[in-house]
């Protein structure tokens, strides 16, 4: 009785996961939202599964699409609160770091810590070096310059607003320039003049002087606080063009553009760079993680916003394959 209530209760699931599933693609397929390569099957073909190599390559994306695991994960600690609280996260970071780091548990693991220090342009939150223009106020960072260590690679997220002489000063201080072009298309910024002035608007965005200064650049998508979509990423980067808005001729001061094969090595060596990853994986090279994306795409900038995911492998193993054609 026990063994038919489980396999019914397991037949129950799979239909009720797969289903639901199923109807979520369809609608988003049917409104224009996606196309039908973007939704493989929930659980795959059994068929493919005749080595325990092969059922893990079928169950491990299932399992992450479950889970929501992440492939690193950055532990968040606020200047904000007491400092005996902040020590006390400190501590517990540091714990997990020692049971999951890339040698211990190389597919999850504890990359980081991540402070905020202060805020956005868009909420008036971030510390400028000169007042906002609408309101002539500022605010103050919430860090101190003793919580520098040359010892880690520090990295500055969502780096936007920089002087030519700081964009100049990363490469020189060891400062990873972490950025997501998704934020700098130019079809979300109507507000930054108002906010900043026209003059700091010049400013934004600067990834050639980052790269020309001998930081190390470091893309990626700000997923999920927006779309995980690299291509579009690369496209913005290179083209400094709206991906929201692609007849848009508007450009986000085209003269920080960088190259696509720049770009490209930004969003996997260096993000690998990045978290301590680099002798394992962002890289095509013996011995290193077969972790890679196969493109149906053109070498060119302009044509980024037209390619798709052909295939995907993780581990050596292809765990996914569009049906386009």
């Amino acid at each position: 009785m026990r063994v038919s209530t489980a396999i019914g209760a397991a037949i129950g699931l799979v239909l009720v996961q797969g289903g639901s599933y199923n109807v979520f693609a369809f609608l988003n397929v049917l409104l224009g939202f996606t196309e039908p390569c973007e939704w493989p099957p929930f659980y795959g073909p059994l068929s493919e599964t005749y080595t325990l190599r092969k059922l893990w390559g079928l169950l491990a994306p299932l399992m992450m699409r479950w889970s929501g695991a992440m492939h690193r994960v950055g532990m968040f600690v606020t200047t904000l609160v007491e400092e005996r609280l902040r020590y006390m996260h400190h501590d517990r970071a540091t714990e997990l770091y020692r049971r999951f780091n890339i040698q211990t548990s190389p597919d999850l693991y504890v990359a980081g810590v991540k402070i905020i220090c202060d805020g956005v342009v868009d909420g008036c939150t971030a510390w400028l070096s000169e007042p906002y223009s609408h309101t002539g106020s500022s605010c103050d960072p919430n860090w101190t310059e003793d919580m520098r260590s040359r010892e880690w690679r520090h990295r500055i997220e969502h780096l936007e607003l920089t002087s030519a002489r700081d964009a100049a000063m990363l490469g020189a201080v060891g400062i990873l320039a972490s950025v997501q072009p998704v934020h700098s298309d130019p079809a979300i910024l109507e507000a930054w003049p108002k906010l900043v002035g026209e003059h700091r608007c010049k400013r934004a965005f600067a990834y050639k002087e980052f790269v020309d200064g001998g930081a190390h650049l470091v893309i990626g998508t700000d997923a999920p606080t927006a779309p995980a979509d690299a291509l579009k990423s690369l496209y913005i980067a290179t083209t400094r063009r709206s991906a929201k808005d692609p007849e848009s001729t508007a450009k986000t001061n085209a003269e920080f553009a960088i190259p696509l094969s720049t770009a490209v090595t930004a969003a996997t060596a260096g993000t690998a760079y990045s978290c301590f990853a680099e002798s394992q994986t962002g890289q095509l090279k013996v011995g290193y993680k077969a972790d890679f994306a196969i493109l149906d795409a053109e070498w060119n900038p302009g044509a980024l916003l037209k390619a798709h995911v052909s295939q995907t492998w993780w581990n050596g193993l292809k765990v996914y394959k569009c049906k386009r054609t």
